[in-house]
């Protein structure tokens, strides 16, 4: 069997393998042979990649992602797909591949969070995130566990946060959990130094908020600790303080009144984003339509969501709204509005009439909408003049909602509507 068939590859592909590797070959009788070694070494590590990496097709399919994934963990851990193994796939075009370990750690996170939502007891979700992801007290006994413990139960109990946000909370306080399980592995903390302290808990390598979590602890048993090592424990002055750190302010700064004008004429611009949003949705609803390229190959056409992107604007125009409050824009009836099973064909011909507009707007007034951050109700405004086009927005939105994935699709990530 030849090599190009072993691995396999095409043409192109193996000459570029052959430099890479270093692979020398003899012609004989006109055929060019190479060694069987090196060949088997190409083979065994190609088969060792696709035991270890996933495709961006794969995890897009395990992650329920329309491109490719944003999530930095996958985007840390990728790497640039090395030339062996394209012969896994020489009909695909790769740029990189993700490990598999990674890319599985984030589904069983995503199913733990799927999980977690329909806990009401934040301690009990907290408590069944633990034995999910084996994170176990090894020495449930000792005193810095017992704190924690005691610590984390009573910042659980005492939030308020929304179903939809309270699982980033659980899950970080999880992570913390098993940190501090290691961090204790051979002595309590008042018997640790402070540099000991700063080098574990308080390094580069462990996430900003994780450090905010693990100082806000100490500072609260800090007298506890005094107790029980009067002589010789800490100083609490010399643990590094993550509040302290500089942070570079975020740009809060307004548009002057020319560049929101510009900007609010662009957005309301009706006609202009109701036929590039129809255009998009009409693609995402027959992915079946294939087209040819220059080289006469065929690919799929792409999508950009659209009327996603216009929605999200014109919600920004008239509301301060968190990123996370606007994707989680409700769902709109269309059976009030006075034009029956109206679709895209009808739209692109046609626009709502501004009693019609007014009908949406007001769905959405009556919604009992709340915050993500803190439950607290929202509150929904549009304009007079922004009327028009986020209604015709929200229809396009929901007309490709119901026939193919949530209400609104921001970045890679879907977004389930409320009721």
């Amino acid at each position: 069997m030849t090599a190009t068939l072993l691995l396999p590859l095409t043409k192109g592909q193996w000459n570029i393998l052959r430099k890479e590797e270093n692979i020398t070959d003899t012609i004989l009788g006109g055929i060019r042979h190479c060694l069987k070694e090196p060949i088997d070494q190409l083979r065994a590590q190609q088969q060792k990649l696709k035991a270890e990496y996933y495709i961006s097709d794969e995890v897009q399919e395990l992650l329920g992602l329309q491109y490719h994934s944003s999530h930095s963990k996958i985007i840390d851990a990728r790497k640039k797909v090395p030339t062996v193994f394209r012969g896994i796939y020489p009909q695909k075009r790769i740029e990189y591949i993700y490990p598999k370990s990674i890319v599985n750690e984030i589904v069983q996170e995503n199913e733990l969070k799927e999980a977690v939502t329909t806990i009401s007891d934040n301690i009990d979700a907290y408590e069944y995130v633990l034995r999910s992801l084996e994170i176990n007290f090894h020495n449930s006994d000792l005193f810095t566990c017992l704190e924690w413990k005691k610590f984390v139960h009573r910042v659980l109990r005492n939030n308020s946060e929304s179903i939809e946000t309270k699982h980033y909370t659980i899950f970080r306080y999880a992570k913390c959990t098993g940190i501090i399980i290691d961090f204790l592995a051979e002595k309590e903390i008042y018997e640790m130094t402070s540099n000991h302290i700063n080098l574990t808990l308080f390094n580069e390598n462990i996430p900003f908020l994780y450090q905010k979590i693990f100082y806000s602890f100490i500072n609260s048993i800090y007298n506890k600790l005094i107790e029980k090592n009067k002589k010789k424990l800490f100083k609490l002055e010399r643990i590094i303080n993550p509040y302290e750190k500089e942070v570079i302010p975020k740009d809060k700064s307004i548009y002057d009144y020319e560049d929101y004008k510009s900007l609010f004429s662009f957005a309301t611009n009706l006609p202009l984003h109701k036929r590039k949003a129809i255009e998009d949705v009409k693609k995402q609803m027959n992915q079946t339509v294939l087209t040819k390229n220059g080289s006469g190959k065929i690919k799929r056409q792409r999508t950009f969501n659209y009327d996603s992107s216009w929605l999200y604007v014109l919600i920004h125009l008239n509301n301060a709204w968190r990123h996370k409050d606007v994707i989680r824009f409700p769902k709109i009836d269309l059976n009030d509005l006075s034009v029956s099973n109206i679709n895209l064909d009808w739209l692109e011909q046609n626009d709502l009439s501004y009693e019609d507009a007014r009908r949406i707007i007001h769905q959405v007034m009556r919604k009992d909408l709340r915050t993500t951050k803190t439950n607290a109700t929202n509150h929904f405004f549009c304009s007079k003049d922004v009327t028009l086009s986020l209604a015709t927005a929200a229809v396009i939105c929901e007309l490709r909602r119901a026939a193919t994935t949530p209400l609104l699709v921001y970045g890679c990530q879907q977004y389930a509507a409320t009721e």
